[in-house]
């Protein structure tokens, strides 16, 4: 039997009041940075190859995606060199961080950025063929592929 046969969860109404003994949910409205920053790790590099890097570690989600957002709109504002992904040691991406990587993608080919994901994880690859974000111009495997490819004509 599985273990999650026959169990029954209560469905909690937030606006209503708490069951006898139980605390009500909070929900302070509020984005809870601190604990986002615990979850996913994130550095923006400026590498010698003209390229910005910025690398992620930990899992993207609802409570991360926001600080992916910042980065990525920070350096597409910046425009200029290419910008890379690199989502090797992502362990969760989930539909609020793909949906951050696919307006990143809009915003780059509209300013002329070319926007490359690097990733080698199979969690992220199948995430992002379930998205059809996988095009070969824009996933690769390695910061070498990534890095060396040559930007378009047109492009920054």
């Amino acid at each position: 039997m599985n273990s999650f046969e026959n169990r029954s969860f209560p469905v909690v109404d937030r606006h209503s009041a708490p069951a006898a003994g139980r605390t009500p949910p909070v929900d302070s409205g509020r984005y809870d940075r601190d604990r986002a920053e615990r979850a996913l790790a994130l550095s923006v590099e400026h590498s010698p190859d003209s390229a910005t890097v910025i690398t992620l570690v930990g899992e993207v989600d609802m409570l991360t995606a926001p600080l992916l957002d910042q980065a990525l709109g920070e350096q597409l504002e910046d425009g200029g060199d290419p910008l890379v992904v690199d989502l090797r040691e992502v362990d969760f991406l989930g539909v609020t961080g793909l949906a951050v990587l696919a307006d990143g993608l809009t915003t780059a080919r509209a300013t002329g950025v070319a926007l490359r994901l690097l990733c080698a994880g199979r969690p992220v690859r199948r995430a992002l063929a379930a998205t059809g974000m996988d095009d070969p111009t824009t996933v690769y495997h390695t910061l070498t592929d990534a890095l060396t490819v040559p930007v378009p004509r047109g492009a920054s």
